[in-house]
């Protein structure tokens, strides 16, 4: 399996040390604002890069969904950061903010929209939980994300796709990861659309032996009084304790990878590897501060 450059450019920047431990979501964001101050033309490149790194994250490893989100946050808010021209000729001096929500909002669409299938299974999956984490910090609500959880839990005037069997799994597992992260602002601002009766109904007529635990899971969250959603660390750490796990795992040559190159030896080549076939590394469950909620520019 091949992974996209942009993700082995991008790594040294998140986990400058190691994988396992991950820094303070600020220090991070000053090393990339620093090298795109350095590179003022890379700033298209680095909105288009940002998207890619955030779905692989949600799909690998989960539970630093929300720190890769907050490093992301604190970067497209810092002060001066260069505008851009090469980026749309009808859109001179588009700014950073401007650039990343197009790229992020096309990304998680088509990594989410249907009809889905096997082969794709686990970027359903990690696009269903970023998509929450999402929308619950006020960065990216679209209709195509919010379909795709009604879709999955099979709302009689909102299904498309008639999923069945694995099909139907999968969309199933991306609605709850939906709920458990970003459901509450849907309950309170949808409610015509998503009452807690009509979600626990529709959970309530699955009859998944599979994903059993991460149904009932989902259904004792919905219940609570007041609903706060989960930040992804929450979500990783709760499901993993009832016992229920992503499919989808971090590969080790990945930590490998940070033991043998340097950030300045990425920085401007992409580096591909090929996945080894020693094993996964599971995804880790490090508590992380969600950093501040802020207004992205759209």
């Amino acid at each position: 399996m091949d992974y996209e450059p942009e993700i082995y450019r991008l790594i040294p920047f998140f986990y400058p040390s190691s994988l396992l431990t991950p820094p303070d979501p600020a220090s991070t964001a000053a090393r990339l604002a620093q090298d795109l101050q350095a590179k003022p033309l890379t700033a298209p490149a680095l909105a288009g890069e940002l998207p890619v790194f955030l779905l692989h994250t949600a799909t690998t490893n989960p539970a630093h969904t929300d720190y890769a989100i907050s490093c992301t946050i604190l970067l497209v808010n810092t002060p001066s950061l260069p505008l851009s021209n090469n980026w749309d000729s009808s859109h001179p001096n588009a700014t950073f903010a401007e650039m990343f929500i197009v790229a992020l909002a096309e990304d998680v669409d088509n990594a989410i929209r249907g009809p889905i299938n096997d082969s794709r299974g686990d970027t359903y999956v990690g696009a269903s939980l970023l998509g929450a984490r999402l929308r619950n910090l006020g960065i990216l609500d679209t209709p195509q994300i919010v379909g795709s959880l009604a879709e999955g839990l099979a709302f009689p005037d909102e299904i498309l796709y008639h999923y069945q069997g694995d099909n139907a799994e999968i969309a199933l597992i991306g609605s709850c990861l939906q709920l458990l992260g970003g459901a509450s602002s849907l309950v309170q601002q949808q409610p015509w659309r998503f009452t807690k009766d009509k979600i626990l109904t529709a959970l309530d007529g699955f009859k998944s032996s599979e994903n059993d635990i991460l149904l009932q899971f989902t259904k004792a969250h919905i219940q609570k009084v007041p609903l706060v959603d989960l930040n992804s660390d929450e979500i990783v750490d709760g499901l993993k304790a009832a016992g229920w796990q992503f499919r989808s795992e971090m590969p080790l040559e990945l930590e490998c990878l940070y033991l043998n190159i340097t950030q300045s030896q990425v920085s401007d080549t992409y580096i591909k590897i090929q996945e080894s076939s020693i094993g996964c590394l599971a995804s880790t469950q490090t508590s992380f501060d969600e950093g501040p909620e802020v207004d992205v520019e759209r």
